[in-house]
């Protein structure tokens, strides 16, 4: 048998359909234009360093990505603007379940895990 070797193992997560496509994303609008923006970005304050200018979500795959676009205005950045994903929202047998792609309680944000209870995942 061969070691070390590359195994096709399938799809990974569930793909939802259109519709539920269509529900997560409003549902994830709502959230980002009702909490996310008001509390963490009420307006736009440039400065020295990279600031934040928009808080959005998009599918990357299977799964929704909270999405945080940031701007640099100093000329020796190689991108004046780069975005950082915070969080991706995955589908698990019917649920949906968060998946934090970095410490999101260091950015000030709660992950909570919808498929079981409203408490912050530890």
């Amino acid at each position: 048998m061969a070691r070390g070797g590359w195994v096709y193992v399938g799809r990974a997560g569930n793909k939802p359909s259109a519709g539920e496509k269509s529900v997560i994303t409003a549902a994830c609008e709502k959230v980002i234009a009702d909490v996310l923006k008001p509390r963490f970005l009420p307006k736009i304050r440039p400065t020295k360093f990279n600031y934040p200018i928009a808080i959005y979500g998009k599918w990357h795959g299977n799964r929704y990505r909270l999405i945080t676009r940031y701007r640099s205005d100093d000329p020796r950045s190689y991108e004046p603007e780069f975005e950082a994903p915070f969080a991706r929202l995955e589908t698990l047998a019917g649920t949906l379940s968060t998946c934090p792609t970095t410490d999101i309680r260091a950015n000030g944000f709660a992950c909570f895990n919808a498929s079981r209870s409203r408490k912050p995942l530890s």
